[in-house]
């Protein structure tokens, strides 16, 4: 802070931020100052090797990361955004940048930038045009086409149901996670946005309920939805514990098929409180000048120059009835009935236990996965996954899981010892043990893909219950399209045709 005044500069994978701020008419000159001194960069070797210091330990630091925040942070923008590089890509490149390299890039930015600039609080327009004239001095380049720029973008995942496996870098964590997100409508249609952030609603309380309370799967349990970077709306769920990570995320699929039936029993009164709940924070108006500008970068940052967002949200919530949530989820999110059905699971392993290999994934279910999970947790060791997809296909002909329990404490009763069957059945099926559930999940699993016509494919990328394995992010992020750039909702046309675009 300095003279009432203070500046912020950020670097990120696509651009350079500043921010200013302050009481004084002097925050033209700041940013013109802060400016011109990064096209002026310049450093020593000592410096360099601090920063790479720095940000190796940064990275590496990320791989100690709590489970879900691998996965809803980092590791999400790596599924879902273009560019985007992992902790662990960075820091395998970081010997390779050299002090040379460092300068050049830096130059090549001052030589030719694409420049966003925001002025708010107590500026006219005049002052305003004086800032940006500042800047523009201060940069003292031509400005970059803006053919020529590139904004970050999502990635257009093909319909289907995506999973991806890795296993843990730090050996002292004893947590798995997952996070399994459903792809929603465009985020170009206000409706589509408001119909997922109702639904988001309706869903935040009974998930943590259920998976954190009720099943007690761990502290951290939640849903979130999202709006992705030039790309369709997303409702994500999150749960870490140091059950299995197939179990889990059967936990929540089983959550998820159920949820219809909430929507269904959500009575007219409970989806008022919520659209006015929504509407009364769409209406706050900002506390502050830094809120206000932060939601009007944001606007700018999407590249929708949507400044009159919250006014259209506010107006289609008021249309809004429950059936729309109902068709909604029907539409997007009801693998029974969504046309375009799209869908990925990552599965983040703790170190201590063996992800599934790719070979393993072809040849079983996920169900079957989380079953041995549970298995072994429980201290009944030495089943194979060959074994238990064999009683569990063979147990959802009867439709009994009593007789499955039977079916796989067989296994662990060799024949001519004294151990009991009964007892171990009971110890199978006893509360407090993840067992019974696993069970039951897979059984209605395996009848679901019977009644799947298309259940048999020979494509070699699926499991047996038809979804698409992930190995490589990477590769698999080439091989789809990417969203096109949002449209603009406001006409970008130069109010001052003399004042070339910054």
């Amino acid at each position: 802070m300095l003279a009432g005044m203070a500046y912020f500069v950020a670097c990120t994978e696509s651009q350079v931020d500043i921010q200013v701020a302050g009481f004084s008419s002097k925050l033209p000159l700041l940013i013109a100052t802060v400016v011109r001194r990064l096209t002026e960069f310049a450093h020593s070797e000592q410096t360099f090797n601090t920063s790479r210091a720095f940000l190796r330990e940064a990275y590496q630091d990320a791989h100690v990361q709590q489970p879900y925040e691998q996965l809803h942070g980092d590791g999400h923008k790596h599924a879902n955004r273009v560019p985007h590089w992992p902790a662990a890509t960075l820091e395998a490149e970081l010997d390779s940048v050299s002090s040379d390299h460092l300068q050049a890039y830096a130059d090549s930015i001052a030589r030719s930038p694409y420049v966003k600039i925001l002025v708010a609080g107590n500026f006219d327009e005049a002052g305003a045009l004086d800032a940006a004239d500042q800047v523009r001095a201060a940069l003292g380049a031509r400005p970059l086409p803006k053919r020529q720029h590139s904004p970050p973008r999502n990635v257009d995942f093909a319909r289907g149901h995506y999973v991806h496996h890795a296993q843990m870098s730090d050996s002292s964590s004893i947590n798995g996670a997952v996070e399994s997100t459903v792809y929603f409508g465009p985020v170009a249609s206000t409706k589509e946005r408001m119909v997922l952030s109702l639904v988001a609603g309706v869903v935040h309380n009974p998930f943590f309920s259920q998976l954190r309370t009720q099943e007690q799967l761990g502290y951290v349990a939640f849903s979130t939805h999202r709006i992705g970077a030039s790309g369709r709306a997303m409702l994500s769920f999150v749960v870490q514990s140091e059950s299995n990570p197939a179990y889990l995320m059967q936990r929540i699929d089983s959550f998820a098929r159920g949820f219809r039936q909430r929507l269904v029993d959500y009575t007219d009164s409970e989806f008022r409180n919520l659209v006015e709940s929504q509407i009364s924070h769409r209406s706050e108006a900002p506390k502050s000048i830094h809120w206000e500008a932060g939601l009007l970068w944001s606007r700018i940052s999407d590249g929708d120059y949507d400044f009159g967002r919250l006014a259209d949200e506010i107006a289609c919530l008021r249309m809004l009835r429950k059936e729309d949530l109902l068709a909604a989820w029907d539409r997007h999110a009801n693998p029974d009935s969504a046309a375009n059905y799209t869908r990925i699971d990552r599965l983040l392993w703790p170190a201590a236990s063996r992800a599934p290999s790719p070979a393993d994934l072809q040849a079983y279910t996920g169900d079957v996965i989380a079953l041995l999970g549970c298995l072994e947790s429980a201290g009944f060791r030495g089943a194979t996954l060959a074994e238990l997809a064999a009683t569990v296909g063979a147990a959802s002909l009867a439709g009994r899981v009593n007789h499955a329990l039977e079916a796989l404490a067989r296994i662990y009763v060799a024949p001519g010892t004294d151990r009991d069957t009964a007892q171990v059945v009971d110890r199978l099926g006893a509360n407090g043990t993840c067992i019974r559930a696993a069970l039951e999940a897979a059984l209605a699993a395996r009848d679901r893909q019977r009644a799947v016509a298309d259940a048999a494919d020979d494509d070699t990328r699926k499991t047996p219950d038809g979804k698409y394995i992930i190995v490589d992010m990477d590769e698999f992020k080439a091989a789809h399209p990417l969203h096109d750039p949002p449209v603009p909702a406001t006409a970008l046309e130069p109010r001052h045709p003399s004042q070339p675009a910054v």
